[in-house]
C-alpha cells in the first residue's frame, strides 16, 4: 500500500526510492522477529530495538491517515525514509522499554484508560488520529528512554 501511495502521487521519485525502503522494512522485520525469539540474553524489562509491532502500528495507522486525508497524499512520498529509519530502530541495539505497571495507582490508570482507548478505536475504526499520535508518543518515547538509559551507562 505504501509503494502503491508513493508510486501514484509522486510522479518525479523514483522506483527505486519507494522500492528498496519497503523491501529492507519487510526484510528486517523478519530479522527482528528471527532476533527476538533465538536471543536468550534478555535484559530484564527491555527489549533490544523498537519492536515490531509498535513498528507497524506507526506504518499502519501512518498509511490509514495517508489514505483518509485525501489532500495530503503528496506526504506519501516521505515514507520511503520514515520505512527505513524505523526498520533500522528495529534491528538496532538500543533498549527499548517494556511496557509494565510502575508504582503510581493513578499513572497506571491513565496507562490502562489509553490502552483500552486504542483496542476501541482500532475495534470500530474511528479516529486514526489518535492511533497515530498513541504511535508516535510510543516509538519515540521509548527511543528517548533507551538512548537516555544508553548514556547513563
Amino acid at each position: 500500500l505504501v509503494l502503491h501511495l508513493t508510486w501514484r502521487n509522486s510522479a518525479s521519485v523514483p522506483p527505486w526510492w519507494i522500492a528498496v525502503p519497503c523491501v529492507l522494512y519487510a526484510l528486517l522485520v523478519a530479522v527482528r522477529l528471527a532476533r527476538f525469539n533465538a536471543t536468550t540474553l534478555e535484559q530484564h524489562g527491555w527489549f533490544q530495538g523498537v519492536p515490531s509491532p509498535a513498528s507497524g502500528a506507526l506504518v499502519a495507522t501512518a498509511v490509514i491517515l495517508l489514505v483518509r486525508q485525501q489532500d495530503s497524499l503528496e506526504a506519501a512520498r516521505y515514507m520511503p525514509p520514515v520505512l527505513l529509519a524505523l526498520a533500522l530502530a528495529m534491528v538496532s541495539n538500543l533498549p527499548f522499554p517494556r511496557p509494565r505497571p510502575v508504582s503510581s495507582r493513578l499513572w497506571n490508570g491513565v496507562l490502562l484508560i489509553n490502552a483500552l482507548t486504542v483496542y476501541f478505536c482500532g475495534l470500530l475504526r474511528i479516529w486514526p488520529e489518535y492511533l497515530f499520535s498513541m504511535a508516535i508518543i510510543i516509538v519515540l518515547g521509548g527511543l528517548g528512554v533507551g538512548v537516555r538509559r544508553s548514556l547513563q551507562g
